[in-house]
């Protein structure tokens, strides 16, 4: 058998032996490094992949709940109304909790989670209504007596403390007296819900509860503008006041009526409207009378107007089966009375007016939707909501804020 023979190294092959395994060792950690890094990208990615996901899942919720609240909000949910709705797409869950604030306006808070990522975002949906609440005042409301604020559905008979009975502004909501109401709405920095003389306990402003918003409520006179421009456009131009007992009573029988107008715009224009005796509005529901002022808005004292039945001056229990829509006064006059002993169902939008007395203003149920630039009375008022005029505005429900949470993104 032969033996093989030992091969001695020269001097020179001793480094490349070395250069090799140097070589060797750097390839090795070149692949491992690569290795890692595919590793780690392919991590980066998925986290990804579910960060952007999870956001998509969250805006999924929001759009269910604006499609859940759609069918849902008839105008008759109260305040603190709260829907929770749960969901999946593809890879990804979702779910959202909305809860009514007022009027027409939600908060909902939705999450979407994607493989153990979640990130939460919140909205505000809304259907904008300009009759939205019971009575709101933008410089604030001055009550010398017991006011109460409450709100009705039209169901047979009438459903009455339906929850919506709001009262609000931008100032000071003054409450004197056995005063109280379903919640205030506090809109702005200035805005306070304040108690003076009288007020019992858990009345006032512990009747309800206090909804504060950051932002006051401006409003606008352009809605009244373009309703007075038309007048103008259409030759109607300049508007005469309309007196219940000398334009509305040809028959002298001591109640007056006022039905749509009929002059191709679907609204009058006056300068005042005045009412001194009963008057029947024989608007409907789809054909509403709509009034435009540039004057003065004064409902005398104890009268009837716009309630059902045949005879006025006894529907005081009729007064919620009307529709507040069917009688709609917009003005920019400055002032508004409203007398003692009245029933009125209407939806008043006076951006520019003082509403007060006439001089006096006691004892008086308003039925509808009182929006002014200030209020004051000296007691005894009912302010009673039309649920109705939440659906005035029959457009989509929209999202008007959108954000999302601080903080609310985890990962496992």
């Amino acid at each position: 058998m032969t033996t093989p023979r030992s091969r001695t190294l020269r001097d020179g092959e001793h480094g490349s032996v070395l250069l090799a395994m140097l070589a060797a060792i750097i390839v090795g950690g070149l692949v491992a490094t690569l290795v890692g890094a595919t590793i780690l990208g392919t991590r980066t990615a998925r986290r990804d992949r579910d960060y952007t996901e999870s956001i998509n899942g969250a805006d999924t919720g929001i759009q269910e709940a604006a499609s859940t609240i759609l069918r849902l909000d008839d105008g008759s949910q109260p305040i603190g109304t709260t829907v929770t709705r749960t969901g999946q797409v593809a890879n990804v869950s979702f779910s959202f909790t909305a809860t009514k604030t007022f009027g027409n306006q939600w908060q909902v808070t939705s999450q979407g989670t994607r493989a153990g990522t979640t990130r939460t975002v919140e909205a505000t949906i809304e259907r904008p209504a300009i009759f939205f609440i019971s009575l709101f005042a933008e410089a604030g409301i001055d009550f010398q007596g017991g006011n109460f604020s409450d709100s009705y559905g039209h169901t047979d008979p009438p459903s009455l403390d339906t929850g919506n009975g709001g009262m609000g502004s931008n100032a000071i909501v003054g409450m004197s007296g056995n005063t109280y109401a379903d919640f205030f709405m506090l809109l702005g920095p200035n805005a306070s819900c304040e108690d003076n003389a009288g007020v019992p306990t858990n009345g006032g402003c512990s009747s309800g509860p206090q909804l504060g918003f950051s932002d006051p409520l401006d409003l606008s006179e352009a809605i009244v503008q373009e309703g007075l421009d038309q007048c103008l456009q259409a030759g109607l131009w300049p508007p005469t006041s309309w007196t219940a007992s000398i334009d509305g009573d040809p028959d002298g029988d001591g109640v007056a009526e006022l039905g749509p107008a009929t002059n191709g715009l679907g609204h009058y224009c006056f300068s005042d409207l005045i009412f001194d005796i009963n008057t029947v509005m024989t608007g409907t529901y789809d054909e509403p009378v709509i009034t435009y002022l540039t004057g003065i808005l004064d409902t005398g004292n104890s009268t009837v107007v716009n309630c059902e039945g045949e005879d006025p001056t006894s529907s005081l229990d009729d007064c919620p089966t009307r529709y507040a829509r069917t009688f709609q006064v917009f003005t920019l006059g400055t002032q508004v009375y409203i007398g003692n002993h009245n029933d009125v169902v209407m939806s008043l939008y006076a951006p520019q007016a003082d509403c007060g007395g006439s001089p006096s203003n006691a004892q008086t149920d308003t039925y509808g939707s009182i929006i002014c630039h200030s209020v004051s009375n000296q007691g005894g008022w009912g302010f009673h909501y039309d649920d109705d005029l939440l659906l005035l505005n029959d457009g989509p429900f929209e999202v008007t804020e959108y954000r999302e949470e601080v903080g609310g993104t985890t990962s496992n």
